[in-house]
């Protein structure tokens, strides 16, 4: 028989680890460059298997350069973000353009201080934002096996041209770092949708058992989609509440139709207003 679950996840922290194992870089470029790309409106994609065992993304390098005028790199950031097979994001990180250096190409390491366990099957994510007079220009090499593409967390990628391997790499670790947050999603559901239900007058629930150590709730995840009409979205309240196994409520957090966007399903992240011990 088919048992049916809710999409809905929780995302837990964990604010310290052990010492840090030995790093492996993943590439699908050959460390030569042919070529440049900005990608506006979208970001830069690069598909990988996570080689044998648990692996924990601790970083990403790129080969890139800055260019354009007017704006502040220390100000203007980009995000580089882990995903899983079908572009969920798991973990991201957010650092400044000044990283890059102006019309220089350089290899750039971006750090991620929030780590999670790589799926069998991921990518990473760089998206810059980039306009014609502010962006980040991304190396790539041509290869055969490029597995690159465009795209943006929570969205579908689309290949890019053929041959061309973006220089993005991911930094994995058998260890996080000692100073790093680990980051753990609890699922019941397997990702995929097989049908919807609104519930008028009730709630949601889904039960979860608390992994062994101290962890702290920071977000919840629904896979959601908005219907209807004649209201503001912005305005239009819904609630997440975090129970005891009594029911007994610890803690609840309001936010908007907003964060479902008119569209197709798409998980929207629900962060509490401090992180939930």
């Amino acid at each position: 028989m088919r048992t049916r679950s809710l999409l809905v996840a929780v995302l837990l922290l964990l604010l310290a680890g052990p010492a840090r194992g030995a790093d492996k870089e993943l590439a699908h470029d050959d460390g030569e460059r042919s070529g440049k790309q900005s990608a506006a409106g979208t970001g830069h994609v690069v598909s990988f298997e996570r080689p044998r065992g648990r692996w924990w993304l601790t970083g990403v390098r790129i080969h890139g350069a800055r260019y354009g005028g007017g704006y502040d790199p220390a100000t203007t950031t980009f995000r580089v973000s882990l995903c899983d097979a079908n572009l969920r994001e798991i973990v991201g990180a957010t650092a400044p353009y000044r990283l890059f250096a102006s019309g220089r190409f350089e290899w750039v390491d971006v750090p991620f201080h929030r780590v999670a366990l790589v799926p069998e099957s991921f990518s990473v994510v760089a998206s810059f934002d980039p306009a014609s007079t502010r962006g980040v220009f991304v190396g790539y090499s041509d290869t055969e096996e490029a597995h690159s593409g465009y795209g943006l967390p929570g969205g579908t990628a689309k290949p890019a041209e053929a041959g061309r391997a973006w220089m993005i790499r991911p930094i994995l670790a058998k260890k996080p770092p000692r100073d790093a947050v680990r980051v753990v999603e609890l699922a019941h559901d397997d990702g995929q949708r097989i049908d919807k239900r609104s519930l008028g007058g009730s709630a949601h629930v889904v039960e979860f058992k608390k992994p062994s150590g101290t962890w702290w709730i920071e977000s919840v995840r629904i896979f959601g989609q908005p219907y209807g009409g004649g209201y503001d979205p912005e305005a239009t309240p819904f609630t997440v509440t975090i129970t005891d196994k009594r029911g007994k409520p610890l803690h609840t957090t309001r936010a908007t139709y907003a964060l479902f966007p008119r569209g197709p399903f798409r998980w929207a992240d629900v962060l509490l207003e401090e992180p939930l011990k």
